[in-house]
């Protein structure tokens, strides 16, 4: 949805869907190979729309140098929060994915999977919101890039950080157009991911046939 909306270049579909046939490690290692490479794409594309002075090359994710993909991880703590507390609502365990189980065993690997549906959201927001970043909204400061190490990383001046996590509360409670579970034409963004926490508990545990996220358009 991003990439259409902003008018940036498409995935391209040849060849990306994975055979179902092998066992359940190699489903998920040829997914997380097509995951891989689409989000190298991706966000090659979305960030080429902030200023040239802060853009990253690539999307290098936790403990980024980079100043706008700080602010990327800025945003997904926020949504790994919500969707955190709503699998626990939901009464599933945090730290049982599938997609994500390879990638650091500390991180809860079923929030890593669920937020996935979410993203692009946050991602339209910031596109909408911190593209006229410049160098002097950042700030260098000290922080642990390694044990018993200390390095320099580029993060929001406190005045930015603060609008933008005031922005990012905002856009949790703003209205989509998806009906909820039980009554309502719509309900805010922190709704649905409870709801699809839910959903996604009532699948696992085999109380319906199948679970498909519900996406709200940007």
């Amino acid at each position: 949805m991003v990439l259409k909306k902003w008018h940036l270049e498409p995935f391209r579909s040849e060849g990306v869907f994975p055979s179902a046939e092998g066992d359940l490690n190699s489903v998920r290692r040829r997914l997380n190979v097509i995951e891989s490479h689409r989000a190298e794409h991706y966000f090659g594309q979305v960030f080429s729309l902030f200023r040239e002075s802060v853009r990253p090359q690539r999307r290098i994710g936790y403990k980024s140098y980079n100043p706008i993909d700080n602010v990327f991880n800025f945003a997904y703590y926020f949504l790994r929060t919500r969707v955190h507390k709503a699998i626990l609502r939901a009464k599933m365990e945090p730290f049982c994915g599938f997609l994500h189980t390879n990638t650091q065993a500390a991180k809860p690997a079923l929030v890593n999977d669920l937020q996935e549906p979410f993203r692009y959201i946050l991602d339209d927001f910031l596109l909408t919101r911190c593209r006229g970043l410049r160098k002097r909204d950042f700030v260098l400061k000290n922080d642990c890039i390694m044990r018993l190490r200390m390095g320099k990383r580029v993060y929001l001046c406190e005045y930015e950080a603060g609008d933008l996590a005031e922005g990012l509360n905002e856009l949790f409670e703003k209205k989509v157009e998806i009906p909820r579970m039980r009554h309502g034409s719509r309900q805010s963004l922190d709704t649905l991911i409870n709801e699809e926490a839910y959903l996604l508990a009532q699948y696992l545990r085999n109380e319906k046939p199948s679970w498909i996220p519900r996406l709200a358009t940007i």
